[in-house]
């Protein structure tokens, strides 16, 4: 499967649950990458996140799975994905 990341905060916010989820699919062999919207009906699964409800949702569609704190609080991501580490390539140049 193709997989698209979709931070919404990009370049401004290290985001752990698409790490995880990054992190989830590489462990099923999947192809994981960046989000590029040109590149949407490529996409087998595209994940959204954002952390902040003030930050801009324009280009988020419905077939989107979207999660985090700035679009509602309730969804969670599942057992299975938030057992597994954070995939730190997302982010070369964060100096954690």
């Amino acid at each position: 499967m193709k997989i698209a990341l979709y931070n919404l905060e990009e370049g401004k916010i290290v985001n752990t649950a698409l790490m995880q989820i990054s992190s989830y699919h590489k462990s099923k062999r999947d192809v994981v990458e960046k989000y590029i919207p040109l590149l949407h009906n490529t996409y087998d699964k595209i994940y959204a996140s954002s952390l902040f409800d003030y930050t801009p949702k324009d280009y988020v569609s419905s077939d989107i799975i979207i999660g985090g704190s700035g679009f509602d609080l309730k969804t969670m991501l599942s057992t299975e994905i938030e057992k597994c580490d954070y995939d730190w390539n997302l982010y070369p140049d964060c100096d954690f």
